[in-house]
C-alpha cells in the first residue's frame, strides 16, 4: 500500500502521471485482477458523460489560457484499481503518490502523481515530458489534437512519442527511449500517469498502462465522525500568506503555489509547494536540501534538534545551509546559501524554500522568517 499526502490538487485524476491531491491521499492497488484502493481526501461527482474525443480536449484537460490561478480543491475521493500482472508497488517519493516497478520491463519508472494546482498546467508538464526526451515544445493548438482517453470518467489526454531520454536533470541522453503518459485536469487537481524507459520495453507494456488507467474507479467516501470543535484540517485553497516589503512574485512555476525574488537581487527565489502526503518524509527532504547545498546527512535524531518555526499552527523545523549549490540541473554554483521549513501536517506537507547567493539569502533571512509566519487558512 503506498500513501499519498498533501500536495494540491482537487478532485480525482486520471490515473496516470500525478494526482495533485491536497489532502491525504491512500494508494492500493492489488496485483492481477485484485482491487486495490485510492483514497484521496475529496469529493468527486460525474454529471456528464465520458468524452468522446479530443473535440474540446483542450479546455477539458487545461490546455487553453485562463485565469491565473487554478480553482481550489475539494475533499479527496477514494478511488479503487487494477495493478497489472508483473507490477508491484514501490514506496512513493516526493511528487509521486504511486511508484510502480514491472518485473518484465526492470529499466522502465511507471508512477502517478497528483498535484495541486495543476502542477503547474497540462500544457507544461508535456512540454516538460518532451524536454526530457530531447523533443520541441507543443503548442496549445498541437496539444489541443492529442488523443483522449476515458479515465475516471473524464477524458485524459494521452501522449507516446520517442527520443533521447535527459531526465529532470538533463544529462546525457539514453539513446531510443519511448514516454508514454496521461495528463488530467480535475477541479484543481493535476493527474499524471506516466511510463518511461527504452522504447521496446515500453511498447510492451503499453496496454497494461491504459488498463491501469481505465481501471480506475470511484470508491464511496467514507463519512467522518463529527464533532463539535473537530478540526477538519488543512485545506491548500485556502492557504493565504503575506508576501514580504521589497519581494516580487514571479511567474507560476509547476508545484509552486507561488515563487517571489527579493527586488533587484539576482539568483535569489522564495517559494511556497503542497504536497500530499510526507512527500518522501522529513529526514528525506531535509537530507536532499542539505545535499544540494554539498551538505552532510542528518541523523532523524539531529533533525528532530533542529530550531522550529511556527508555520500553520505547527513547530516545523527550519533548515539553515551554506555551500556550493549541485541542484537538479544545470552548473554548480559556489557561495550559495539555502533556507527551508518543512510543515507536516494531516494529510499534507507544506514547504518554504529559499536559495540564492550567500549575501543575498542572509540578507532576507528575517524576511523569510515572517514570510512563513505569514501562512494561514482563510475560512
Amino acid at each position: 500500500m503506498f500513501e499519498v499526502f498533501p500536495w494540491i490538487g482537487r478532485s480525482a485524476l486520471t490515473i496516470g502521471l500525478g494526482l495533485i491531491a491536497l489532502a491525504p491521499v491512500l494508494v492500493s492497488c492489488g496485483s492481477g485482477s485484485t482491487e486495490g484502493e485510492i483514497a484521496v481526501t475529496q469529493v468527486v461527482t460525474r454529471d456528464s458523460p465520458i468524452p468522446a474525443g479530443p473535440d474540446n480536449l483542450a479546455e477539458r484537460i487545461g490546455f487553453r489560457k485562463g485565469t491565473r490561478k487554478p480553482p481550489a480543491a475539494s475533499a479527496a475521493p477514494s478511488y479503487t484499481c487494477n495493478l497489472p500482472e508483473g507490477w508491484s508497488e514501490l514506496p512513493t517519493s516526493q511528487f509521486r503518490q504511486g511508484n510502480f516497478r514491472i518485473a518484465s520491463a526492470p529499466q522502465v519508472e511507471a508512477y502517478l502523481s497528483i498535484l495541486p494546482g495543476a502542477g503547474g498546467g497540462p500544457l507544461a508538464n508535456l512540454n516538460r515530458w518532451r524536454k526530457q526526451m530531447g523533443q520541441p515544445d507543443l503548442t496549445i493548438e498541437q496539444a489541443a489534437k492529442l488523443p483522449s482517453v476515458p479515465v475516471l470518467g473524464m477524458g485524459a489526454a494521452l501522449v507516446d512519442f520517442e527520443g533521447d531520454f535527459g531526465g529532470m536533470s538533463g544529462g546525457e541522453g539514453k539513446p531510443d527511449y519511448r514516454l508514454i503518459g496521461l495528463l488530467l485536469l480535475d477541479r484543481g487537481y493535476g493527474v499524471f500517469l506516466k511510463m518511461v524507459g527504452p522504447k521496446d520495453q515500453v511498447a510492451a507494456q503499453r496496454d497494461n498502462l491504459l488498463e491501469f488507467a481505465r481501471s480506475m474507479r470511484e470508491k464511496e467516501p467514507v463519512a467522518e465522525e463529527s464533532h463539535e470543535g473537530h478540526d477538519h484540517g488543512f485545506d491548500p485553497g485556502k492557504l493565504r500568506w503575506t508576501g514580504p516589503e521589497g519581494w516580487v512574485e514571479g511567474p507560476r512555476k509547476t508545484m509552486r503555489e507561488v515563487t517571489y525574488v527579493p527586488e533587484g537581487s539576482k539568483g535569489a527565489e522564495c517559494y511556497i509547494s503542497v504536497l500530499s502526503g510526507t512527500a518522501g518524509g522529513l529526514v528525506a527532504n531535509v537530507n536532499r536540501w542539505r545535499d544540494q547545498a554539498g551538505a552532510s546527512a542528518l541523523s532523524p535524531a539531529q533533525i528532530e534538534s533542529l530550531p522550529k518555526i511556527d508555520v500553520l499552527g505547527t513547530p516545523s523545523p527550519f533548515i539553515e545551509v551554506e555551500g556550493t549549490f549541485r541542484g537538479m540541473s544545470g552548473p554548480e554554483q559556489e557561495g550559495f546559501m539555502l533556507l527551508a521549513v518543512a510543515c507536516e501536517l494531516p494529510g499534507f506537507s507544506v514547504f518554504v524554500k529559499m536559495t540564492g547567493p550567500t549575501e543575498v539569502v542572509k540578507a532576507e533571512r528575517e524576511k523569510f522568517i515572517s514570510f512563513c509566519k505569514s501562512l494561514r487558512q482563510v475560512p
